[in-house]
């Protein structure tokens, strides 16, 4: 299980993605990309309790992923960096990726510090007990 810090992340990370979103659209595709189950579980619990209209899909692998991206257009990205040692900012790397919002969640602090070169809204750090 998470912790509470990340649940008051996931709250402050709203403000980016503005707390009135779901009375302009009435839903808001996103894909959480994380390779552990019950993690990916509890952020789509937190992502769908703090914003509202949120339809979520998840992907567990970077192939997964990048199969979604080209199927379905979405409007948030939940990436975690390391997925069974690939590097998530491969996904960032695709063409595709400017069209979407994208927050990092993720245990590695000194690898978040270089997404800010991908142009990601936020970091969220992971603290798993």
């Amino acid at each position: 299980m998470l912790s509470k810090e990340m649940d008051i992340d996931i709250k402050s990370s709203r403000k980016w993605l503005g707390s009135d979103y779901s009375n302009t659209y009435k839903h808001m595709n996103t894909l959480i990309v994380e390779d552990i189950t019950l993690i990916a579980e509890r952020i789509a619990d937190l992502t769908t309790a703090y914003v509202s209209g949120a339809k979520i899909t998840i992907s567990h692998t970077l192939e997964d992923a990048k199969l979604h991206i080209q199927e379905k257009a979405f409007d948030l990205l939940l990436l975690d960096l390391n997925l069974n040692g690939k590097d998530g900012f491969e996904l960032l790397q695709t063409a595709a990726a400017s069209s979407f919002q994208t927050i990092i969640i993720t245990a590695n602090r000194d690898q978040a510090a270089n997404a800010f070169d991908y142009k990601v809204l936020d970091i969220i750090s992971k603290p798993i007990i």
